[in-house]
């Protein structure tokens, strides 16, 4: 062997020596690269995925529990109005009922006094026709005299009533309208 044989020997071992140096550096390199900066930056990324994915998960929950408290809100709510008007139905009818009944009452009291008022009527008619009549009779004085003195005798049912009949028809008449207000109050108060 000569030398330079044994230089290029030299040279093929060191360029050997230097491509395996190179080649290990590479993989070690690679390895590093790996295992210090990618797959701490994949395994950040999973754990930014996850806590994303959680958070989302968590939001869709408090809407989904938004939504369902809006929800039991507005059926409340519904409830709650359906009452009211229920309530408002009741009342507007019971008032109707009430007005009713004291139109009713007043009715009654005035059909009380318009009986009681031809009532009296027919009694002073009554009274004045058998006066009428005594005077006709007994009397022996003319029919117009005594119409003249007996101008009532004509049953009606409307007539001029003695003052204090008048007033007692008009009293009791008060008395049964007071009635019916109080006892119209007692029922919407």
């Amino acid at each position: 062997m000569s030398a330079l044989e044994q230089k290029l020997r030299r040279n093929i071992d060191i360029v050997l020596k230097l491509t395996i140096i190179l080649c290990a550096f590479a993989a070690s390199a690679s390895a590093g690269y790996y295992y210090l900066v990618l797959l701490p930056r994949r395994d950040a990324q999973l754990v930014l995925e996850r806590r994303l994915e959680r958070a989302g998960t968590e939001a869709l929950r408090r809407e989904e529990g938004a939504r369902a408290e809006a929800a039991r809100s507005a059926e409340r709510e519904r409830i709650l109005s359906e009452r009211r008007a229920m309530e408002e139905e009741r009342e507007a009818a019971r008032k109707t009922a009430a007005q009713r009944q004291y139109q009713s009452c007043l009715e009654r009291a005035q059909e009380g006094y318009a009986t009681s008022w031809a009532a009296a009527c027919k009694r002073i008619a009554a009274q004045a026709s058998k006066d009428y009549t005594e005077c006709i009779s007994s009397m022996a004085l003319s029919k117009e005299v005594c119409a003249k003195t007996y101008p009532d005798h004509v049953v009606s049912a409307t007539c001029a009533l003695p003052p204090s009949v008048k007033a007692d028809l008009t009293a009791n008449v008060t008395k049964a309208r007071e009635a019916c207000l109080q006892e119209s109050k007692a029922v919407v108060p």
